[in-house]
């Protein structure tokens, strides 16, 4: 009687693991930008967790020849079901958007500021855009987490400009004696990657943001430029500083989302 019951109640039990999975990646499609990419892994993850029991008891599974030939069915139909997953993973994957750094993403951008100590690393000075005050009020809270990490802020304030041709998201300015030819705009100029450089890369990709870097001959050397540009559709989005990086793999961050 136990194993007979068990057996009406097994069908229920996958229907419902099924509806689960699929009310999850409804939900995921409405919600996901909303939540953040932690988040939206985690229910992925939940997703493949719900499938698992129903694709066991699948017909094509429970009725292999041999334990061995379930297993392979099993394990062909799983990864099946997870590759599946990871495709609806990419399509529905949150981009990075800007927004008041909560203190865990406070505590994250910091970490890697600290390694550099005092007298090794460049003065800060933030900028952005002349007309874009929501930029400018973005900007306005990494003062504070600089110099909470030992940094030097040029004036503690963010200094707003006017360029002729400003770049979208966030860019790194530093000096260089190099001058890019005018009429061919692949051209550039040599910067070297200073410690410093490095670790303000891995500040802001540590809470999900891709910076680029240009040289300039009217910065000083001893200062880099953070200039905040209008909002991107999505900040992670890689960069030339992203490839540049992720070839010297001490400067790569460890468990980046």
């Amino acid at each position: 009687m136990q194993t007979s019951n068990r057996r009406e109640q097994s069908p229920k039990v996958d229907v419902a693991l099924w509806f689960l999975a699929a009310f999850m990646a409804l939900g995921l499609l409405l919600v996901a930008p909303k939540i953040g990419r932690g988040v939206t892994a985690v229910v992925i993850v939940g997703m493949a967790g719900c499938l698992a029991h129903p694709l066991w008891q699948l017909r094509l599974v429970q009725r292999a020849p041999s334990p061995r030939e379930r297993a392979y069915r099993f394990a062909g139909m799983m990864s099946t079901a997870l590759g599946a997953l990871m495709a609806f993973g990419v399509f529905v994957w949150p981009p990075v958007t800007r927004h008041h750094l909560s203190q865990r993403e406070w505590n994250r951008f910091e970490k890697p500021l600290r390694v550099q100590q005092k007298g090794e690393h460049e003065e800060i000075q933030i900028v952005c855009p002349a007309a874009d005050e929501p930029t400018c009020v973005y900007a306005e809270q990494f003062i504070n987490i600089f110099r909470d990490a030992g940094w030097k802020v040029q004036n503690n304030e963010v200094q707003r400009v006017t360029l002729a041709r400003p770049p979208a998201g966030v860019m790194l300015y530093k000096h260089s004696d190099g001058t890019p030819d005018p009429n061919d705009w692949r051209s550039g100029a040599w910067t070297r990657v200073s410690p410093g450089l490095v670790s303000v890369y891995q500040a802001f990709a540590s809470i999900g943001i891709e910076p680029d870097e240009e040289s300039r001959k009217d910065i000083a050397e001893e200062v880099m430029t953070i200039y905040f540009g209008t909002a991107k559709a999505d900040e992670g989005e890689p960069t030339n500083l992203t490839q540049t990086m992720e070839r010297n793999k001490g400067y790569k961050i460890p468990g980046k989302l």
